[in-house]
């Protein structure tokens, strides 16, 4: 047995689930824009549109983590009319602080 096989290191434990290339972040977005213009009747319109959502995407997330355009939304969207619809488990961001 050589001194390389002895040994396995797992090289991608910490990456994120991938939807047809893209995470989770970006997947959503995406589609929701090629969705959306879809029942507008404007198919390539959609296509157009997600590419520049993803270079946007990719632009603002440059250097941040995976989940950093989730808690974007977290932090500053008034999710307070849907609660438990994205975040289910998270308290509103507004109850920053929390009293016994």
């Amino acid at each position: 047995m050589s001194h390389e096989a002895k040994y396995f290191i797992c090289k991608r434990i910490d990456e994120p689930k991938r939807y047809f290339g893209l995470t989770l972040d970006e997947f959503i977005p995406i589609v929701f824009t090629i969705l959306l213009c879809w029942l507008c009747g404007s198919l390539l319109t959609g296509i157009f549109l997600a590419g520049i959502v993803w270079f946007a995407i990719k632009y603002f997330k440059k250097g941040q983590g995976t989940s950093w355009f989730f808690n974007l939304l977290y932090w500053y969207l008034p999710l307070h009319h849907l609660p438990g619809v994205i975040f289910l488990k998270t308290p509103p961001s507004a109850a920053r602080h929390w009293l016994n």
